[in-house]
C-alpha cells in the first residue's frame, strides 16, 4: 500500500477525485442561487433523446462543474466575466453534442489554454479581448442538440456547423441573441424546424430548405402548414 500511495497514477487519480468532489459540491451550491461569484445559475432542464433531463444531467450543469474545476486548478489563468460566459457556452455545447467523440477536439476542455486555442477551423477566431468571433466545426462528428447557452456567444460573426448530420433537434430560442452573425451555415445537418425570423436578415444564411417538416425551413423557404 505504501508503494501504491506513492505511485504517480495513484496520486493523480486521487487529486482528480478530490478536485471533482469540490467542483461538484460548489456547482450544486451555485445552482441554488441566481448568481454567485460571477457564475450564472443553471438553465432549465433540456431534452435529450426524447427524455427530459434533470438540471443535474444537463450540459449547462456539467459545464458549470467544469468551470468550477478550472477555477480550482492551480495553474489556470484569470479570465474576465465575458470569457467565463463564453467558456460556459462552449463547454455546454461540447457536452451536448458528444464532444468526447468529435473527429477533432484538440485543446477543448483544457484548463490551461484559452477558448481561442481550442480546435476551430476558422481563420479569425477571436478578437483582441479573447472573445470568439468565428466558430467553424464543419464535418466534425457533432451528435446531439445545441445547448440553449449558445446564445451567450454574443460576439460571434460566423457560426458554421455544416456537415454534421448527427446534429438534431430544433435551433435553441437563444440563437437570436447572436446579433452580430454575418454567416450561419447549417447545411447537411439533422436540424429541423423553423428558422427564427430575426435570423432571416443574416447576409450568409445557409441551410437545406425542407418545407415538409423533416428539415429546416423559414425565411425564403416556406414551411408547410
Amino acid at each position: 500500500m505504501k508503494l501504491l500511495s506513492h505511485s504517480p497514477i495513484f496520486v493523480s487519480t486521487l487529486l482528480w477525485l478530490l478536485l471533482g468532489s469540490f467542483a461538484l459540491a460548489e456547482a450544486q451550491q451555485e445552482q441554488k442561487t441566481s448568481l454567485r461569484g460571477g457564475y450564472p445559475a443553471v438553465s432549465s432542464p433540456s431534452i435529450h433523446n426524447g427524455r427530459q433531463l434533470t438540471a443535474s444531467e444537463s450540459p449547462d450543469f456539467w459545464a458549470q462543474i467544469w468551470l468550477v474545476a478550472r477555477r480550482l486548478w492551480p495553474v489556470s489563468t484569470a479570465i474576465s466575466a465575458e470569457e467565463k460566459q463564453q467558456l460556459l457556452a462552449m463547454v455546454a455545447m461540447y457536452y451536448a453534442t458528444n464532444g468526447a467523440k468529435w473527429a477533432n477536439k484538440d485543446s477543448w476542455l483544457s484548463f490551461t489554454s484559452s477558448a481561442c486555442e481550442w480546435y476551430n477551423q476558422a481563420d479569425n477566431i477571436c478578437d483582441e479581448a479573447g472573445l470568439l468571433q468565428q466558430l467553424q466545426l464543419t464535418e466534425n462528428g457533432l451528435v446531439g442538440t445545441l445547448s440553449d447557452s449558445i446564445g451567450e456567444l454574443v460576439n460571434l460573426e460566423e457560426l458554421n456547423l455544416s456537415d454534421n448530420e448527427g446534429l438534431t433537434g430544433s435551433l435553441p430560442a437563444s440563437i437570436v441573441q447572436l446579433v452580430n452573425l454575418a454567416t450561419l451555415d447549417l447545411r447537411a445537418t439533422g436540424l429541423v424546424g423553423e428558422i427564427p425570423e430575426p435570423l432571416c436578415g443574416i447576409r450568409n444564411l445557409l441551410f437545406d430548405c425542407d418545407s415538409t417538416g423533416a428539415g429546416l425551413c423559414g425565411c425564403d423557404c416556406a414551411c408547410s402548414l
